[in-house]
């Protein structure tokens, strides 16, 4: 279980590392992140996902979910209130 009184240099972190390389939008941010983990002291574990599953369907559930999780908001056209608004933002998917 845990505990926020738990010190942050005995978490141990998972992480897809594929995810982590290559090239698409944003990628340096999201390894900066693992930085500033492994700089904390967590203890970073790189993990591979293997399945034959498409994830495109488990995308598009998602996609469902979240959108209507702010279905209220979005009907009463009140999305361009959040903060992300970038093309590929979530309310923006949600529009679409």
């Amino acid at each position: 279980n845990y505990s926020a009184k738990n010190e942050v240099k005995k978490l141990k972190i998972g992480y897809f590392k594929p995810f982590f390389e290559g090239d698409r939008p944003n990628i340096k941010n999201d390894q900066a992140v693992l930085e500033v983990l492994k700089n904390q002291g967590i203890e970073l574990h790189p993990l591979e996902l293997k399945t034959s599953i498409n994830a495109a369907p488990l995308v598009s559930m998602l996609m469902v979910e979240g959108a209507a999780a702010f279905d209220e908001l979005t009907r009463l056209d009140l999305d361009d209130q959040m903060v992300a608004q970038h093309r590929n933002a979530w309310p923006n998917l949600f529009r679409a």
